[in-house]
């Protein structure tokens, strides 16, 4: 899966003119806590060369040296904690954990929305579509709220915003003109 994914990835972001894509980018690590892993290994005996051209190649070594450890646990939490997480974005950084230059879900298991929208943009690529505007893949297909006070079960959803919410409701074409979806728009 992992070499599918980045083969479809490649022969998008290869391309002479640039065309709107989905990638799966993972940023480096967070150079702060990377310096926290270092004071706090640091006390256990071990060293961090923290060089921002060998860092996976620093952070294995540490993994290799605390294998079997009692620290080993501390150590790995720590270490992963220093990753940052990985996201969709149609701006390709790359892909961090993986170390690809190009990477996208187009093979995922699980079906998320961005995946279907990789099926769909090689899809329009491949019958020999043109570039999409960018902007059109993030506009949403449904907001609830900006605040995390209040997230209901799907089943709740449409219940709990007709008791408390006013909305409306309209179709728009995203990706020009790819697909139709309902956006709903709450309004507190």
């Amino acid at each position: 899966m992992l070499l599918a994914n980045r083969k479809v990835a490649e022969f998008i972001g290869k391309r002479k003119a640039p065309l709107t894509f989905v990638y799966r980018i993972h940023d480096d690590p967070d150079e702060e806590k990377l310096l926290k892993l270092k004071s706090t290994i640091s006390q256990f005996g071990y060293q961090l060369e923290i060089n921002p051209k060998n860092i996976s190649g620093a952070l294995n070594q540490l993994l290799l040296d605390c294998n079997g450890k009692k620290e080993q646990n501390l150590i790995d939490t720590m270490t992963l904690r220093c990753m940052s997480k990985a996201e969709y974005s149609t701006k390709n950084i790359g892909h961090y954990g993986l170390a690809f230059n190009h990477y996208s879900h187009f093979t995922s298991p699980i079906r998320r929305y961005p995946d279907l929208m990789v099926h769909r943009l090689l899809q329009h690529y491949l019958e020999g579509g043109t570039a999409v505007k960018e902007d059109l893949w993030k506009k949403p297909v449904f907001i609830v709220r900006k605040e995390n006070s209040w997230r209901p079960k799907p089943s709740e959803i449409l219940s709990n915003l007709c008791k408390c919410f006013i909305w409306k409701i309209r179709w728009e074409w995203c990706l020009t003109v790819l697909f139709p979806v309902l956006l709903i728009e709450v309004c507190t």
